[in-house]
């Protein structure tokens, strides 16, 4: 125990050895350290038997895993370099656990975007538009258009005009997608706020109107409740009427 009192003392933290596992601490790396150096094995099989079940208490978290006693002890022998000389109830892990070094890096998708608001998937959109013909890549752009102006709604926090959103399809497809503009715009297909109609003109609801006497438009639902009010009053005056005549 001098040697670890000894190690203590002084000095930065920088300056001692890396901690191998962290969870355990600087001082469980010490003990380890410690009980690898006693030179009676009776002596030392029992420290090593301490060592383990303090382990166990700073991290419970290994309870949760089947077979923790023996993670602990695998982390006993990584901590003194597979070096430990002790009676353990489970094999030494193999050396290749070392020396496997540090994992390789991910290789993350490098690929840079055009219109970073729009995101991958919607260049992927386009591409598979690229590859349709006639009604199919109509249908297909009014869509994108549609998804393209919500997204920059939500980045920018202002519309886009129906132009610009034309003009960037063009430059995602590297311009072999035409944009019918005037289409789009005579049916407001890319109205965000209703639903498109492609077979009907792109009208969004279809109401049926009626003219009144006075010249006026009203719609048949309007039309209806007036015709039902009227009929109403005039029942509620043949019932006076009759009243009256008693």
């Amino acid at each position: 125990m001098e040697n670890i009192e000894e190690n203590n003392k002084h000095g930065y933290s920088t300056q001692k050895q890396p901690i191998l596992f962290k969870e355990y601490g600087r001082n469980v790396q010490m003990l380890a350290s410690f009980v690898q150096g006693i030179e009676d094995r009776e002596e030392r099989n029992k420290k090593a038997q301490t060592l383990v079940e303090l382990m166990r208490n700073i991290n419970p978290s290994l309870k949760d895993t089947g077979e923790y006693y023996q993670k602990i002890w695998d982390h006993l022998f990584l901590i003194t370099g597979l070096e430990l000389d002790v009676e353990a109830p489970y094999p030494k892990p193999e050396e290749s656990v070392i020396m496997r070094g540090e994992p390789k890096p991910l290789n993350y998708n490098s690929n840079e975007l055009l219109f970073r608001h729009y995101g991958r998937n919607t260049e992927l959109l386009i591409k598979s538009a690229m590859e349709k013909e006639g009604e199919d890549q109509f249908r297909a752009i009014v869509y994108i258009g549609r998804l393209m102006k919500k997204f920059y709604s939500a980045w920018n926090g202002e519309n886009i005009d129906n132009n610009v959103i034309a003009g960037h399809i063009k430059r995602m497809s590297q311009s072999k997608i035409e944009v019918d503009l005037e289409k789009i715009n005579e049916r407001k297909l890319w109205d965000v706020g209703g639903n498109a109609n492609f077979r009907n003109g792109g009208s969004n609801t279809q109401q049926t109107k009626h003219k009144s006497s006075n010249g006026g438009v009203k719609k048949s639902g309007s039309y209806s409740n007036n015709n039902n009010n009227s009929s109403n009053y005039n029942n509620a005056n043949r019932k006076k009427k009759s009243y009256s005549k008693k």
